[in-house]
């Protein structure tokens, strides 16, 4: 995939040792007119360039291709990074008065950035942000069942006793660098790596919600029971007398259409109905004789949610600004997942509306105005700040794709914008504070030259030896030498789940990506289409394989 089938890489030596499906693939490959290439070279950690240079040079009819490739390649990096240094000026082009927000959905720092402590520093990340552009920063202090502050409402992260008070801080960076901030809270839900003992108790006791075909949520509330709505109130309410500039409900919804039906959702709703349900949930679902009145107390019920969220917080926070994180269409919404976001624009509920548009698989400049045509009368007035994703964009996509969004929002007369997310993705989109080091860029470093003087010990009779520091005493406490023909399974096992669930993009056993041979392990990278996982940079063409 990565050299757009140009040549095939064998390791020399080697062709009477493949399998029988490997040498099916290389023959297949030779006959659709791929050039087979052995190298004596050692490959394992040559990078994508330096393979492009090796073949050129032992391809010399190919050589003028494979140059072009790597001109194209520089010139696009140019591009990027012009593109990235116009950015911060084309955001204040909107003016004063223009919302230009982005979201944070870790509290102590960016996403997706490796383990750099660097980024959890929000003085720095403020500091990064205005100089960017932007001006109003949105960092999910709060789930379902978490706080990441010092809280009386919510079970709180062990990282606040760590880390610290997530609000305190990003408070007090936004207040000097000039930025507002919202504090985000995701309401009823709580992820695997985010559930506190508590949550995961309240799941015990009945609290999850309940499918339409009797499965039980372990991360999801039920949004009827009146201890989760207590929950929620209280929660949003503690969270806007903390002081920032607006609140922002997310998660503001039902799960999806199949959700809830547990014994609670069924007693309210007969009361709202005014009649017994005898065939439960089957009368409530979709086609039923009153899924007509299930959809509208589904949609009652958030809607009162966000009326008594609205209110408590108006007269206990005056000041505090109320925003909502919503999906993109208000009429589908309402039916899908209860969200009438175009009835708490009316009914004044709300200070902002922020339709997810990205969320609807339209990235580009065109789908995000047609959404628009259809979001603005919707708001009824209250202001429309949606949310672009920079993050689901193509892989080529950079600064100057983001900007003609942003372009089509402004054109439509709309006063602000959100951006998701701040990750290791934009940072590099946006070229924001100093470029991470990526694997083609690392250089090996003599032991030499390192200031830790090591001397070469044997630490395994027979094997190879290691080098350990001077003057210290070590001791060998495991190791592996990969000296038989399988994995040991009693020092190695297999990763097979996902948060919590089976993964079937992760290799088993039975894969054949595991290979102990000549004193080494090998791991190999299988790219197989089951779903929307790919293990590649680019979607491969593997058809036959």
């Amino acid at each position: 995939g990565m050299l757009d089938g140009v040549a095939l890489v064998v390791p020399i030596g080697n062709m009477g040792k493949f399998p029988k499906k490997a040498m099916e693939t290389i023959n297949r490959f030779k006959s659709r007119g791929g050039v087979l290439l052995p190298v004596k070279e050692r490959l394992a950690a040559t990078t994508h360039r330096q393979l492009l240079q090796l073949l050129k040079d032992k391809i010399p009819e190919l050589g003028e291709e494979f140059a072009r490739k790597l001109a194209e390649d520089e010139a696009q990096r140019k591009k990027d990074a012009e593109a990235a240094a116009r950015f911060p000026a084309f955001m204040l082009e909107g003016g004063e008065d223009e919302i230009r927000g982005i979201d944070c959905h870790v509290a102590y720092g960016p996403e997706r950035v490796g383990n750099d402590p660097k980024w959890e520093n929000w003085d720095e990340n403020c500091r990064i942000l205005k100089a960017a552009g932007f001006n109003t920063l949105n960092v999910n202090v709060a789930r379902g069942g978490i706080a990441f502050y010092e809280s009386k409402v919510l079970p709180m992260s062990p990282e606040v006793k760590t880390k610290g008070d997530s609000i305190e801080l990003i408070k007090k960076a936004c207040e000097k660098h000039g930025m507002k901030f919202i504090a985000w809270k995701v309401c009823f839900y709580s992820r695997v790596g985010m559930k506190t003992p508590e949550f995961e108790k309240w799941i015990a006791d009945g609290r999850g919600a309940l499918s339409a075909d009797g499965k039980r949520s372990g991360e999801w509330l039920c949004p009827v029971r009146p201890e989760n709505r207590a929950l929620e109130i209280e929660a949003l309410v503690e969270l806007a007398k903390r002081g920032p500039w607006a609140i922002s409900l997310d998660y503001i919804r039902y799960h999806g259409t199949t959700w809830c039906y547990c014994g609670h959702c069924r007693k309210a709703f007969e009361e709202f109905a005014g009649e017994k349900v005898s065939h439960w949930p089957k009368d409530a679902i979709a086609g039923g004789r009153l899924d007509g009145k299930w959809e509208e107390f589904r949609r009652r019920n958030i809607t009162d949610l966000v009326r008594e969220v609205s209110r408590r917080v108006r007269a206990e926070a005056p000041g505090v600004k109320i925003r909502a994180d919503v999906f993109c269409r208000p009429n589908g919404n309402a039916l899908t997942v209860a969200q009438e976001w175009n009835l708490w624009c009316r009914e004044g509920l709300l200070d902002m509306v922020c339709p997810m548009n990205g969320m609807s698989g339209s990235t580009s400049k065109e789908g995000i105005s047609d959404l628009l045509k259809i979001q603005i009368p919707a708001s009824a007035g209250v202001p429309l700040v949606p949310t672009y994703y920079p993050s689901l964009m193509k892989r080529t996509a950079n600064a100057d794709d983001f900007m003609n969004v942003i372009r089509a929002g402004r054109k439509a007369g709309i006063k602000g914008f959100c951006t998701f997310t701040f990750d290791g993705r934009l940072i590099e989109m946006l070229g924001l504070g100093e470029k991470k080091t990526s694997a083609r860029e690392i250089k090996r470093v003599p032991v030499e030259s390192l200031p830790l003087k090591c001397t070469s010990t044997e630490t395994v009779k027979g094997q190879a030896p290691s080098l350990l520091p001077v003057g210290r005493k070590m001791k060998l406490v495991w190791n592996d030498e990969f000296d038989g023909d399988r994995l040991d399974d009693t020092k190695w096992g297999y990763r097979t789940n996902f948060w919590g669930r089976p993964a079937h993009w992760f290799a088993k056993p039975e894969d054949g990506c595991v290979e102990v041979a000549d004193g080494r392990l090998r791991l190999k990278l299988k790219i197989e289409i089951k779903s929307f996982v790919f293990c590649a940079q680019r979607k491969p063409d593997l058809t036959g394989n």
